[in-house]
């Protein structure tokens, strides 16, 4: 069964992901920010943005992953199907501890994205320290 008060925690991140995601339907950092603050970065600074992007983009698909494996098939084959408890953890081990972990670095994640945004804008950021987030992950 779930740790108490992480589904709670999950759903909100969930909300908050749909808002977030939509900073992250560009298919790259180059494309999402908006073109004079991109023409003010060298070319090495660009290809960074774009892999930290692409990591944070990543990560907000994971999500959405897990949630559908805990959401849809672990609780229809729980509820819907009346599975065994244990059959099911058989076939989910771990997702639990999968889904805290993630929230924890996605949530990271996105609030070192929303330090970094550019004072009055929602577009246009530059993540420069990230190594602190992975290291404590």
């Amino acid at each position: 069964p779930p740790v108490p008060g992480a589904e709670g925690v999950f759903q909100q991140l969930m909300g908050d992901l749909e808002a977030d995601e939509k900073c992250f339907e560009a298919d790259s950092w180059s494309l999402a920010v908006e073109t004079g603050f991109l023409q003010q970065h060298k070319k090495d600074v660009m290809k960074r943005q774009d892999v930290i992007y692409e990591l944070i983009q990543t990560e907000v698909h994971h999500m959405k992953t897990l949630k559908i494996m805990s959401e849809i098939f672990r609780k229809g084959m729980l509820e819907e199907l009346q599975m065994d408890h244990c059959t099911v953890d058989t076939m989910f081990p771990a997702l639990d501890d999968l889904i805290e972990f993630h929230v924890q670095l996605l949530s990271r994640l996105l609030e070192r994205r929303r330090e970094s945004l550019l004072s009055g804008s929602n577009k246009n950021f530059v993540i420069n320290k990230l190594g602190d987030i992975l290291v404590n992950q």
